[in-house]
């Protein structure tokens, strides 16, 4: 079947004007960089220890946001998807708002109440905000994709389980074994939308380096050197 599908010269069609609309207008923007040596050799020379430790601190925001909202969205699908909740419906579209919403409107939102709990502008004050905004906006996220898992989960293997082992251990042990893919999902989406987030860092000043490159793009019209530091970030998010 698939085969087949992929021999038709309309879905042969459909993939390459996805790879047009998508793939070339990339490989058009990083291939000024290649095409020019003297100008390569020019922005590898550039990148300093201050760019590789925005990108280590983005590393770690991404990861923490991604670790943080997997958890708890985690938690919250287990809830809503295993549990004999009341109107878990309602619940589920109450909890989806903050994915409906930019994560920017979501730092303007929470920008009092975080400025009275964590004054300041310290480095790592305004590390605690982004990832706490971050987080609150991609819960949501991790809940979707491991209720989801929870839901298809075979109840006859629930029931096998509570055969030989109690509840706590057949969620630990079991339940959790069998949606690791869905966790690991989570997890990595989560982590490629946060560390290419440029609105909520910025917003709370804090120096990623999405930031860095919309400095060099807007500040310094070093428009070579961003295009190659953006292909350290595509690289690290697809590898």
């Amino acid at each position: 079947m698939v085969g087949k599908l992929s021999k038709n010269p309309l879905v042969i069609g459909i993939y390459l004007s996805v790879f047009g609309f998508l793939g070339l207008p990339l490989l058009f923007t990083y291939s000024q960089i290649f095409f020019h040596p003297d100008v390569l050799l020019s922005d590898l020379q550039q990148i300093t220890w201050q760019s590789v430790s925005l990108l280590i601190q983005s590393i770690l925001l991404a990861g923490s946001v991604g670790i943080l909202a997997t958890f708890w969205g985690s938690i919250l699908g287990f809830i809503l998807y295993k549990t004999p909740i009341k109107y878990p419906k309602f619940f589920t579209v109450i909890l989806l708002i903050p994915l409906f919403l930019s994560p920017y409107v979501m730092a303007v939102a929470w920008q009092g109440i975080l400025y009275h709990l964590t004054p300041g502008t310290h480095s790592f004050i305004s590390f605690i905000k982004t990832g706490w905004v971050l987080t609150l906006t991609y819960t949501p996220l991790a809940m979707l994709i491991t209720g989801n898992a929870l839901k298809n989960i075979n109840p006859n293997f629930e029931d096998a389980g509570l055969l030989v082992t109690d509840e706590l251990k057949l969620i630990r042990h079991i339940v959790f074994s069998m949606i690791k893919p869905a966790l690991s999902t989570s997890f990595i989406l989560i982590f490629i939308f946060s560390i290419s987030d440029f609105s909520v860092p910025a917003f709370f000043h804090l120096k990623v380096f999405t930031t860095e490159i919309f400095t060099q793009f807007t500040a310094f019209y070093k428009h070579s050197f961003a295009v190659l530091q953006s292909l350290l970030l595509l690289l690290l998010c697809v590898g």
